[in-house]
């Protein structure tokens, strides 16, 4: 009788769990109702995890210098977003950042009109990164 072939995802069951291999190979991939129910509730937790990291609002600084909202800040999170996530240094140095970042703005508030000066840093920095302020409708008040 010839052998059936060994796909590559058996092989990695084995890998992650030998025990779960023997079962399939004996039983079959027979899914029981509350383990479908279980992984679908786990994908939906990846999608949701992938969203809100997709969707991330963190921008410490510039949240600080000039509002969670203003123009600035929505163009640095998505220069963020497409241009740093994903990518192994831009992983890296958002990491740092997101460590870094509360204790530089502890610092900063210590220093008298260092909140206006970092604002506009803040602006001419998204401007030159290609943010847009017509896009949000124009510049706002700061805090």
């Amino acid at each position: 009788m010839p052998r059936k072939p060994v796909r590559v995802t058996d092989l990695a069951t084995m890998g992650k769990c030998e025990n779960l291999a023997r079962l399939k190979a004996k039983y079959g991939d027979r899914v029981t109702a509350e383990v479908a129910r279980a992984a679908r509730r786990g994908t939906e937790e990846h999608r949701r995890f992938e969203r809100e990291r997709v969707s991330d609002s963190r921008c410490f600084v510039a949240s600080w210098a000039l509002g969670g909202d203003h123009w600035a800040t929505e163009a640095l999170r998505s220069w963020r977003d497409e241009h740093l996530r994903g990518r192994w240094a831009g992983e890296r140095f958002i990491a740092a950042y997101y460590a870094l970042s509360p204790w530089a703005i502890i610092v900063l508030k210590r220093v008298p009109g260092m909140r206006g000066l970092c604002g506009r840093a803040i602006e001419q920095l998204a401007a030159s990164l290609g943010g847009n302020k017509a896009k949000s409708g124009g510049e706002e008040e700061r805090p």
